[in-house]
């Protein structure tokens, strides 16, 4: 399972233009009403945890986060938070590697379908399907991998100051029929000098939500759309 981002610049990457996926999730999981453990799967750098954490007060959360720098973030995030000291659990570890006995009462997945090569994606549904509680519940976002590869030119895809520094993401693709080979290079500049420079590469997948669900159906899971950004898997 590869990494996508770079640690350091998620969070302010994200805050640019907010991001409406993490503001449709405190409402989709209020609404589940699960009882039992809660896990986020690839946690990141802990936003989710907490939505989590606070939309399921009776439950306790294990966050599952393989990246050092993600979990270091999270860690952070975490210790303002002395109130959920007692029952928020980090893990370090691959999430299809290690996983947690069940029953799971709900799993959050966010942006980790859109990560899987297409065996590891059907590995991951066959692992709900054996751990969610007959009334518990998955919450996945809508992005499943590229639907079109094709080649990108490099390409300044985000840019934010703090103090006088730039942070960059430039994105730069090439393409095979089923797949993408991106790569971001994040750079702190400082008054036209690059001080510092990271490069993540990755392969992103061809796929589509029909495909995606119908290997959750062939695993034994039904599908539910709440909202455009937002599907819920259950047990069959």
């Amino acid at each position: 399972m590869p990494d996508v981002v770079f640690g350091e610049f998620a969070d302010l990457i994200r805050s640019v233009g907010g991001d409406p996926l993490v503001a449709a999730l405190p409402d989709v999981l209020r609404a589940q009403h699960t009882t039992g453990l809660a896990l986020d799967l690839g946690a990141g750098t802990g936003i989710g945890t907490v939505t989590l954490a606070d939309a399921l007060p009776d439950s306790p959360v294990i966050a599952v986060e393989r990246d050092p720098e993600m979990r270091t973030a999270l860690m952070t995030r975490l210790a303002g938070r002395p109130d959920l000291r007692d029952r928020v659990t980090v893990l370090p570890g691959d999430v299809l590697a290690d996983p947690e006995p069940g029953p799971w009462g709900l799993a959050l997945a966010i942006h980790l379908v859109c990560q899987l090569a297409p065996e590891q994606r059907r590995q991951l549904l066959a692992l709900l399907a054996d751990r969610l509680a007959p009334d518990g519940v998955a919450v996945l976002d809508r992005h499943y991998g590229t639907a079109d590869p094709k080649p990108v030119p490099e390409t300044v895809s985000a840019t934010v100051r703090q103090g006088d520094c730039e942070y960059q993401r430039v994105f730069a693709a090439t393409a095979k029929p089923d797949r993408i080979h991106a790569r971001n290079t994040y750079r702190v500049v400082r008054r036209g000098t690059v001080l510092a420079e990271h490069v993540v590469e990755t392969t992103v997948y061809a796929s589509d939500e029909a495909t995606v669900l119908a290997e959750a159906a062939a695993a034994g899971l039904r599908h539910e759309f709440t909202g455009d950004r937002l599907v819920l898997l259950r047990p069959a």
